[in-house]
């Protein structure tokens, strides 16, 4: 007889092969149907063993059972017992939630001897009742076909002699399975190596690395009637999935892509080769690099019973968990005093946790640790640069920050800066910016004293006469040193810086004014000196250096 006993309804239900329904819950009585089985081998794109899909096909008559009333001469009644069998037929293992329609599917000889043909987990997946033909006229029997499918094979062995042994059972029960390795150069992406961001012989390419895993599953039931704990499609797709996810992309995969060791096989992804061979493809990341960023994503469809992963690194030069966006640029102005380097760049922080570790990123404490280093090196950047562009130039590029900004992005990880450095000359010690203006008042000594009398009545305007001499010279000079913030403790002194701008041309001059100001928060400081005097004339007071004034000679 053949049976079937289901999952949903633990009800036996039979298929023919018996004149009575002793042992089962319903179904048909008759001869014993004809079956036919096919087996599909399901395989990865490599050929490598998944599982195995049968397709049982079962076709048989199933006739009026004897407890049934069969009274030929009772009209219609033989039919409506034979359309009772189809309507059985028809509501095949439908009697309960949650109708997996999988059930254990029994194919045995008569007398109850060995060998019985059993699929664990059969799913009906089609039934047919043809066409009646004259023969049978719709009130003889019922032809019926059922259809199942298949992927667990009886556990018991033939007893025949030179039998085939049972084979073992896949660990994970699948209709397909994939995966992939993708490894790609990230362009205009890279990092310098102790972050030293001066020396172009420490740039590192980043790659960013992709492993993709994907798997349908099938469902799994226990021998009874009860499905797995594990058992629904798509546990088994994550099962799966899970078994061949990595952590370190470093580590050598040394089983095929069904978890197989019988075989060899090695696979590192850091040379997308075996570990070690640069011959093939002239990868080796494995040496100088770790992998940062690590992303997962994960995708689960229960429906269709599919799970998939998609694993992402960047990798990265191994010392520094940071990627740099480094530019340097410089500004020659034929009206300023001086050149200006600019150096300004992002500095990327890269993830060092495992996302299936905790949710924590340490992205922006990794740029925040490396941006000291950055700044550090950022001036012999500017340097290399400013020296390359205008070599032997007289003024050196001056080690001093003449401005500053830093910007923090602590959800992306990022930190901007921009460093600014110029050849400027200064005199101050701690001085980022010096200027000096001077005002000359009738240098030359060109001006003409002149008396102006007005007279009445005359029309001509008033009397303008010469009197034969010219005003006093005069010099002013005024200096704006700007300190750092590390010289701002302490007022400078801009007078020899003055000094060094009074001429010589006037023999005798007093100094009229002298005024300070300092703002020690802004670091700002002004001078302002003023003198008076005359060329070849003679002055009362001291000529020397003292109280009133100062010979320069």
């Amino acid at each position: 007889m053949i049976t079937f006993i289901s999952k949903d309804s633990s009800d036996t239900v039979l298929i023919g092969g018996q004149s009575n329904m002793s042992g089962a819950d319903y179904g048909h009585v008759g001869p014993f149907p004809r079956y036919s089985i096919s087996r599909e081998d399901l395989a990865t794109g490599d050929g490598t063993y998944i599982g195995s899909k049968h397709t049982i096909t079962i076709t048989g008559t199933a006739v009026i059972k004897t407890t049934d009333t069969q009274d030929m001469l009772t009209a219609g009644q033989r039919q409506s017992r034979i359309q009772g069998e189809g309507l059985t037929a028809l509501h095949f293992n439908r009697g309960a939630l949650p109708l997996h329609s999988n059930g254990k599917l029994t194919i045995a000889p008569y007398a109850g001897l060995g060998n019985n043909i059993v699929f664990n987990d059969a799913r009906l997946t089609g039934l047919e009742l043809p066409e009646q033909n004259e023969e049978t006229a719709g009130v003889q029997n019922l032809e019926y076909s059922f259809t199942f499918e298949a992927h667990t094979e009886t556990s018991a062995a033939s007893s025949n002699t030179g039998a085939a042994p049972v084979p073992d059972a896949p660990d994970y029960k699948l209709s397909s399975a994939e995966e992939s390795w993708e490894l790609s150069p990230n362009e205009g992406q890279s990092s310098f190596q102790g972050s030293d961001v001066s020396d172009n012989a420490k740039i590192y390419k980043t790659w960013t690395l992709t492993h993709t895993l994907s798997a349908t599953g099938l469902k799994k039931f226990n021998s009874g009637a009860l499905l797995a704990t594990d058992g629904e499609a798509w546990k088994q797709a994550v099962e799966y999935v899970g078994s061949r996810l990595v952590d370190d992309p470093r580590d050598n995969i040394t089983s095929d892509i069904m978890n197989n060791t019988q075989i060899k096989s090695e696979f590192n992804a850091f040379y997308m080769d075996k570990d070690g061979d640069t011959d093939n493809l002239g990868y080796n990341l494995h040496t100088d690099f770790l992998a940062f960023n690590h992303v997962r994503t994960v995708s689960s469809d229960q429906g269709a019973g599919s799970y998939s992963v998609t694993d992402t690194w960047i990798i990265s030069e191994q010392n520094q968990p940071v990627t740099h966006d480094i530019e340097v640029s410089l500004e020659v102005d034929q009206e300023a005093k001086g050149n200006v380097v600019t150096v300004n760049g992002t500095i990327q922080g890269l993830s060092t946790t495992n996302p299936i570790n905790g949710n924590k990123d340490d992205k922006y404490t990794n740029a925040l640790t490396a941006l000291d280093a950055v700044l550090a090196k950022s001036f012999d950047a500017a340097n290399n640069v400013y020296q390359a562009a205008i070599p032997g130039s007289p003024n050196p590029l001056r080690n001093v920050i003449k401005a500053k900004s830093v910007g923090h992005s602590k959800v992306s990880g990022s930190i901007t800066f921009n460093v600014t450095y110029d050849d400027i000359p200064v005199t101050t010690v701690g001085a980022i910016r010096e200027e000096v203006n001077i005002t000359y008042d009738n240098w030359d000594s060109s001006n003409q004293k002149v008396a102006i009398i007005g007279v009445i009545d005359n029309a001509g305007g008033p009397v303008i006469q010469d009197m034969g001499t010219t005003d006093e010279k005069k010099i002013s000079i005024s200096v704006d040193i700007t300190m750092d913030q590390d010289h701002r403790t302490t007022k400078p002194d801009g007078t020899t810086l003055a000094l060094v701008y009074v001429s010589t041309d006037i023999i005798n001059q007093f100094r009229q004014s002298k005024t300070e100001t300092w703002n020690p928060f802004t670091g700002s400081y002004n001078l302002s000196l003023s003198w008076v005097g005359t060329l070849g004339g003679t002055n009362s007071g001291p000529t020397t250096t003292g109280t009133g004034g100062v010979i320069l000679n």
